[in-house]
């Protein structure tokens, strides 16, 4: 199917020869093993069976690198015959469960890691999100440990600067390079990008807020979206809940449309409906996963052409996003439903602009660890 061509203004186009590269950089080649699933949202998508479902389709339980002990050599003659007596059994996939960004309340841990617990997992944590965290070497194992690293949603600045802090960041980017499947919703999606159109400025989402022991200083329309760094394991500005209004009022698309041409010109943008997955297969495969019993934002015309509605009539979908030379107007495109990622992605050009008010949001809301 062709990916319809949508301008900030309105206008559409079906032309398979439109270009949208904008002012972006250099298409992106991902590792050959990078395999995850990246969704909308958080608590609603990620609980949801389908989406462990296909997680758990990415999964090689040889991408671990804990340590394993050998057997002596008498007792590796009698495994070996009870291995032609009866069938090894197969290894439960391991997942690791980080629900920083949601401040490590168990209730969210359940809500998302439920799905892989009935499907025979076993589940894991990490509670970093406190002014005491665990020792490295306990961070190192367990992440290592892990096939499938599950991210709560939550505040994503508060997430990634626990992380930074323990260097617990680089241990997921290590765990990405040797092919364990990365996933998670809104913050848990937003955090493996170069970075994320994200509401951690929402003063609901604050620690003392979530935990109970505050109520928030502002108003609850009385806040704004910033340009939260991530990762970068892969490229782009990630806007989760595309298609949703929070509680500030603005539609997430619109307002990442003014973030890309106002600020981010140079970024490529990724828009993720709120019931929609982008999954990233081995090999430089990608494809997108909708949940069609679910609202969402993609609509076709009586010519097949696709184009983004704004009242969630339609089924849910991701779309891709770039500034146009000039940066008068940002190009909305359909993300076609699979395909190479090093045909899709692009990198950023040029100097990013980082975004001031993330100190600001620090401030309001630091993270407990010195």
């Amino acid at each position: 199917m062709t990916a319809g061509v949508v301008n900030h203004e309105g206008d559409s186009s079906s032309s398979p020869e439109n270009d949208v590269s904008g002012s972006c950089g250099e298409f992106f080649v991902p590792p050959s093993d990078l395999r995850g699933v990246f969704c909308g949202s958080g608590a609603d998508a990620v609980s949801d069976p389908r989406i462990a479902e296909a997680v758990l389709d990415l999964v090689d339980t040889t991408t671990t690198s804990g340590t394993t002990t050998s057997a002596s050599s008498s007792d590796a003659g009698s495994q070996k015959d009870d291995r032609h007596e009866e069938e090894e059994e197969e290894e439960p996939v391991r997942v690791l469960y980080l629900g920083t960004a949601q401040y490590d309340l168990p209730d969210s841990q359940e809500q998302q890691t439920r799905p892989f617990l009935d499907l025979n997992c076993t589940v894991s944590n990490l509670c970093v999100a406190s002014a005491d965290p665990p020792p490295f070497d306990e961070l190192q194992s367990a992440v290592q440990d892990a096939h499938v690293i599950v991210v709560s949603g939550g505040n994503t600045l508060h997430a990634l600067d626990c992380w930074r802090a323990t260097g617990l960041d680089q241990l997921l980017c290590d765990a990405a390079e040797r092919g364990a499947v990365i996933t998670g919703g809104s913050a848990g999606a937003v955090c493996w990008f170069d970075a994320g159109h994200s509401d951690s400025m929402d003063p609901n989402s604050y620690r003392d807020v979530v935990l109970g022991n505050a109520k928030p200083t502002a108003t609850t329309d009385d806040w704004d979206y910033i340009r939260v760094p991530g990762l970068a394991i892969l490229p782009g500005l990630l806007c989760p809940h595309h298609d949703r209004v929070q509680s500030n009022g603005v539609l997430r698309g619109d307002d990442f449309d003014d973030m890309l041409r106002k600020r981010h010109s140079n970024e490529m943008g990724i828009g993720i409906d709120h019931w929609a997955a982008f999954i990233v297969e081995p090999e430089g495969r990608y494809r997108v996963l909708s949940l069609k019993d679910k609202p969402g934002s993609v609509l076709w015309d009586d010519k097949g052409n696709p184009h983004m509605c704004r009242d969630q009539t339609g089924i849910p979908g991701v779309w891709i996003k770039t500034v146009e030379p000039g940066g008068s107007a940002v190009t909305t495109t359909l993300c076609p439903w699979e395909g190479l990622i090093q045909d899709l992605l692009r990198e950023s050009s040029g100097t990013i602009i980082e975004d001031e008010r993330v100190e600001i949001c620090r401030n309001e809301n630091p993270s407990p660890i010195e």
